[in-house]
């Protein structure tokens, strides 16, 4: 149930009602709402927002009439009323709002088709004196009127195209994020739609373009091979081959044709964002066309060039529209040449945390701001492509991904530095990473989420009396507790003489006895402070839950240094697990909530020690009988397709040399390793003397093994290049379920066959997973 905070004293220390010494309009339930003769679902939803609130704020009835049916007298015109259409613009971007007082009634008025909803919660906010604060707590004060200036006159429109802080699979509902001005999920016709991306999807969409390309035309591997690019996890295109840049244009043609069919159909906005963005991976190609453009512009100009060619053929039907490119991974620095995008070419520019080790030529420290020291590189980049592209677009990381497990940091110091500096580069598009899950509580979430979406909107807000006025409202007496516990987190992470995402938790000095000892004793006093208050009191009990959270997985490695109870810390978790999990995973909590809560606790067994396997091919295995869960190439998710004749259904996926003559020199090694928790299952070595001389399919055992997460995952190759996800065996309800891992893999090549005339390669056509009791042998050949 939202929690309703009610404050008859307090005054906002965000917006004035009304400028110094004028006078004002008292709007009370004498007002009624005047709709338009014709409104938009989205407006009709505006009125109903506009009476509910303001009903709860002067607890009175105001009444709702279609203009048709209204006297004349004093009202607040919602939408294209005719005394709007006389006195206002009619040229409103379509989330531009319009405020204004004419005589003694007020028009709220805008674009089409999220402005009026968008004017009608800034009316709210800016006079009512209401505050959207989370998804279950808000600010309504009491009041007699509603003081509006009576020479108001603002007219604004949001200076990002597309806004959206994105949750992860949390559950943020759409009428939440209209009311802070997000203009993400929710895509009804009564929130005015969404922001939409073309088709087929919003990134990584290269793989979708390439999945239908003959061999011939396709990417170029290191190897010198071509190779169908069907996943987002491997490999790029050939932006040389001029049938490629044909089809990408037929392609785009036709999903935007598509695109405005169904619009015209539901009434929702044309996109304006076609994505053709590289994979989750490198995008470079590696035939000798592509390499001479990649000496003569770098990577990024071998992108941009192809995405130029491709708007000169997209342009002349759909000149209204964005192509989207990333400037990601091996692309993040722009042409060393003078080659610049074309006409609505734009750069979603996508720079990684140093946790990534791997990605990117440049790096950032997300969790710090754009000022320190570890983030002149990023801003850096910012201004050089800013000077490249008269478009960008953002692809923002507000947290980190690679923990293990979540610690208490926060980055909202950084908030406000970001989007002002996206702004003023021009950014048309505003998307941020902050997912949360049910085993990932982020440190002052809904602070980050709020502060963040109201930025996005207005830059010029002053962060500073946003942030205060948010602790005071969303803590109560316990504001001044919660405001020390954010600006002791932040003392103690500036403390980090490297950046903090390339230190692993444990290791990170300022978590330490005194760093724990101070949070216990903030939390402690914030909640005694509004001991009674069960809204405020689950507030600041949301904080704690990641400070239990890190405290109990730091205690092998800290040697619980405040002398705490495990089992109370693991039973104060449940209880506010209980409550984090319902309020952002309704619908999945119950189904998530014991394995969540192991993981929570640090109660899940994991195997003290790696197992280390003598790896040894196993042919005449009877899998027949056995419960089991196959794989077959078509599901395994990492690798290049291939096909291969001696493969089960003549299909595999390959590893190569990536253009290294000594890549498969090493004896071939696998395992099983979850990448969520960091966490080493097994390891099997393959001597050389026991590898097969045939080059044919064997099986070979990985381990045994629970499916901890969607990242538990067999890797194969010592580079751990080629892994493929147990994602498909995951089972909530019998989350403990042990697994025997098989995999069927030939090594191919002189690397692992005396005079083999083949190419080095790993391939595996199958891995099969059987469901074992603890005492259950595995199988024998």
């Amino acid at each position: 149930m939202k929690k309703i905070l009610l404050c008859a004293t307090m005054t906002s220390l965000l917006f004035t009602a009304a400028a110094q010494n004028a006078p004002e309009l008292l709007i009370n339930d004498a007002y009624r709402i005047v709709t338009a003769a014709q409104p938009i679902p989205a407006e009709e939803f505006a009125a109903t927002e506009l009476k509910a609130y303001l009903d709860k704020v002067t607890s009175k009835a105001f009444t709702i009439v279609s203009e048709a049916n209204h006297d004349g007298a004093p009202a607040i015109h919602l939408g294209q009323t005719a005394l709007a259409t006389a006195n206002c613009a009619s040229d409103y971007g379509k989330e531009e709002y319009h405020l204004k007082a004419v005589g003694k009634n007020v028009i709220i008025t805008g674009g089409r088709p999220r402005g009026v909803l968008f004017g009608t919660y800034e009316f709210l906010e800016r006079f009512a004196g209401v505050r959207f604060l989370s998804l279950d707590f808000e600010h309504i004060p009491s009041r007699n009127a509603i003081a509006v200036p009576a020479n108001l006159d603002i007219r604004y429109a949001p200076p990002f195209i597309y806004r959206d802080i994105y949750p992860g699979h949390a559950y943020i509902p759409g009428q939440y994020r209209r009311k802070i001005r997000q203009n993400s999920g929710g895509h009804l016709p009564r929130l005015g739609f969404n922001e939409n991306y073309g088709s087929p999807r919003g990134v990584h969409s290269m793989h979708i373009y390439s999945a239908d390309f003959p061999k011939e035309i396709s990417w170029m591997n290191k190897d010198g091979d071509r190779q169908v690019i069907s996943t987002p996890y491997k490999g790029s295109i050939c932006f040389s081959q001029p049938e490629v840049l044909e089809r990408f244009a037929a392609k785009v043609k036709d999903y935007v044709k598509q695109d405005r069919a169904r619009c015209a159909e539901t009434g929702a906005p044309w996109p304006v964002f076609y994505v053709v963005d590289q994979n989750d991976c490198a995008v470079e190609c590696f035939c000798p066309e592509c390499q001479a453009k990649v000496k003569q512009h770098d990577v990024s100009g071998l992108v941009i060039d192809f995405m130029n060619k491709l708007w000169e053929r997209v342009s002349g039907d759909y000149p209204d529209i964005y192509l989207m490119m990333f400037a990601y991974h091996d692309s993040t620095t722009p042409p060393t040449s003078s080659l610049k995008p074309k006409g609505n070419v734009i750069v979603r520019l996508a720079y990684m945390d140093h946790e990534f080790s791997g990605s990117g030529k440049v790096k950032r420290d997300a969790m710090f701001p754009l000022s320190h020291p570890n983030n002149k590189p990023y801003d850096d980049a910012m201004t050089a492509w800013q000077n490249c592209a008269d478009h960008i677009a953002i692809w923002d990381y507000w947290k980190l991904f690679n923990c293990g497990f979540q610690t208490p940091m926060h980055n909202v110091s950084a908030i406000p530095g970001l989007v002002r500096r996206y702004r003023d580069i021009n950014a048309k598009h505003f998307f941020v990473e902050m997912e949360l899950g049910v085993t990932v509580p982020l440190t002052f979430f809904d602070l980050r989420y709020y502060l963040g979406a109201k930025m996005m909107n207005d830059p010029d807000l002053d962060p500073d009396q946003l942030i205060a006025e948010y602790m005071t409202l969303f803590y109560g007496k316990a504001a001044p507790f919660m405001q020390e516990f954010k600006t002791y987190i932040e003392k103690r992470m500036a403390e980090m003489d490297v950046p903090l995402g390339s230190v692993k938790p444990e290791k990170r000095p300022f978590l330490d006895a005194a760093f724990f000892t101070t949070l216990y004793g903030l939390l402690d006093q914030a909640e005694k402070a509004e001991i009674g208050n069960q809204a405020i009191i689950n507030n600041i009990r949301q904080e704690r839950l990641v400070v239990d959270h890190a405290y109990l997985h730091l205690w092998k490695t800290h040697n619980n240094p405040l002398g705490l109870d495990k089992k109370a810390i693991q039973q104060r978790i449940a209880e506010n697990a209980d409550r984090f999990g319902r309020k952002y995973f309704p619908a999945t909590w119950e189904r998530d909530r014991e394995p969540a809560l192991e993981f929570l606790c640090d109660n899940m067994d994991f195997p003290e020690k790696s197992a280390n396997i003598k790896a040894m091919p196993m042919d005449g295995l009877d899998f027949a009988g056995h419960d089991l869960v196959e794989l077959d190439a078509s599901e395994l998710d990492g690798g290049f397709p291939v096909d291969d004749p001696d493969a089960f259904r003549g299909k595999a996926k390959s590893k190569g040399s990536e253009g290294k003559p000594d890549y498969h020199a090493k004896p071939f090694t696998y395992g099983i390793y979850d990448w969520k928790f960091r966490k080493y299952i097994s390891t099997a070595n393959l001597a050389k003397e026991n590898t097969p001389q045939d080059e044919k399919y064997h099986w070979y055992y990985a381990g045994r093994t629970r499916v901890y997460s969607e990242r538990t995952r067999l890797w194969t190759h010592w580079s751990w290049t080629m892994n493929f996800t147990f994602r498909k065996a995951m089972q909530n309800q019998e989350h403990k379920q042990l697994y025997d891992v098989y995999m069927s893999a030939k090594l191919q090549g002189p690397s692992y066959v005396a005079g083999s005339q083949l190419p080095d390669e790993v391939r595996v056509d199958r891995v099969i997973l059987i469901k074992v009791n603890p005492n259950d042998p595995p199988l024998k050949q």
